[in-house]
Formats: C-alpha cells, structure tokens, sequence
C-alpha cells in the first residue's frame, strides 16, 4: 500500500515538472537569493538563452541595466514579504540583445511548514501590445491635433446624440466651449435650420441616428449661442466601427460667409 501511494506521488511529481516545463507560457522559480533555480522550455525561447545559461544567475540580472536596482530591491522585498505581490512589467534583454517588455505574474513558494521558500513568475511578452498601443495613441493625438487645427468646425457625438469632441472652429461657430458642450445632447448646441426654422433637439436626434436621413439643405444657418447666424454648409455622416455598427455621428460646418 505504502508502495502505491509512492508510485503516485512520484507520477504526479513527474505530471507537474511536465506541465511546468511544457507550458506555453514562460515560467521560473526563484529561491530566496533570487536565484533562477528553475526555468522552463518557452521562458528559454522568450528569451533567447539555453538553460544552463540561466540557471544559477539572479533574477534581476536579465534585466535592462536601468531597472536592475529596482527590481532587486522589489524582489529581496517580496521574499522577505514587507510588499505585496502585484502584475507588474520589466524590460527584458535578449540573448541578442533585443530589448523585450515582459508581463510578470508572481505566487510565492511555500515549503510544508508556510515558510517561504522562493517565488514562481509566469511572463508574457508585451512587447507588441505596447507597440501598437503606443501607435494608436500616437494617432489619436495626430488626429485631435489634426481637428483642432481644421478651418471647418467638427462636431463629433456618440450614438445616443452626447456630443464627445468640438474643435475650436466649431466653438466660435456655436458660440459654446467645448468643456462646455462635452456630454451635453447635440440639438442643445447645434441650432440649425431646415426648411426655414430651427431643428428642435428630437430631430437634431433623429439626424443622429439616422444621418442618413437629414433633409438640412447644403446651404443652411447655423444660430449661434448668442443669436449670431451664419450661414453655412453642414454634413453629417455616421461614425462606424469595423463591424459597420454605427457609435456615433461627425458634424462638419463649413462656413464661407462673415456673420449676418
């Protein structure tokens, strides 16, 4: 019997060596040196080195030169747990020296006795989501630099008519700020006419909706906050996602005449 039971702790050891080893997520454990005592088969592929190579050396020396201090004072802290363990980012360095930002997942090993005896770290290489998140940022700020400098005004309102963006041409247009306008209903700001008279909010959201459906004239008068009008020309067109769900609708207000 007591056979038995050896035979099947060792099978379950051996079942859990191959997982970790296996996994296709990058894995290692640390002792309480910060030593890398173990490292499996991806974490060598993400980071470009034999294991052997790895095996042995500290933690915090496969790190970028500028967060080496950092994260060895962060590490000797989680051992010693004076900090609590938390998702965090490092910049790894390569084999080839290729610098990658790595997503850290951490436990902390515990021997029979509740002791701690090392920490075991999952990393995920974001090296790309970070790009391209970086990308995007990048052209979101092009593109609001890009309305803000536009001689038409540009009115921009989400799918329920909440206005979410007004470039500085469409300030002096409407006669309201922007931090003023922001989430209030787009009829509330946006008083123009159709077929003679003033939209009222209902069919400024209809137009939202459905821009397919405006009836405003190319050439149309936009009342101004203070009474001002201007005559202008003014398109609405649905703003649509990749799947072609409508979030909202961009008003353009080209004006080409002084005030009345």
């Amino acid at each position: 019997m007591a056979s038995s039971a050896l035979l099947i702790e060792q099978d379950d050891a051996l079942r859990l060596t191959q997982l970790f080893d296996e996994a296709p997520v990058a894995y290692h454990e640390i002792d309480t040196l910060a030593v890398l005592r173990r490292v499996n088969r991806s974490e060598c592929e993400l980071l470009g080195f034999p294991a052997e190579e790895l095996l042995g050396r500290q933690v915090w020396d496969l790190l970028s030169i500028e967060e080496r201090e950092k994260s060895r004072q962060a590490v000797l802290d989680k051992l010693a747990e004076r900090r609590p363990l938390r998702v965090f980012e490092r910049h790894y360095q390569r084999n080839n020296g290729a610098n990658i930002i790595v997503e850290i997942h951490e436990k902390l090993i515990r021997d029979a006795d509740g002791k701690v005896v090392g920490i075991r770290s999952a990393m995920i290489d974001v090296t790309e989501r970070r790009a391209a998140e970086e990308r995007a940022s990048n052209a979101s700020r092009w593109l609001v630099t890009t309305l803000r400098s536009m001689a038409d005004g540009v009115i921009a309102a989400d799918a329920l008519g909440a206005i979410t963006i007004m470039n500085p041409a469409a300030e002096r247009l409407t006669g309201w700020t922007e931090m003023e306008a922001i989430g209030r209903d787009l009829g509330c700001v946006l008083h123009v006419q159709e077929d003679g008279r003033i939209c009222t909010p209902v069919e400024v959201q209809r137009i939202v909706l459905n821009p397919d459906s405006a009836t405003i004239g190319k050439r149309t008068v936009l009342c101004s906050r203070s009474g001002t009008e201007h005559r202008v020309g003014i398109s609405f067109t649905p703003i649509m996602n990749e799947q072609l769900i409508v979030l909202g609708v961009a008003v353009v207000i080209q004006s080409s005449h002084q005030p009345e």
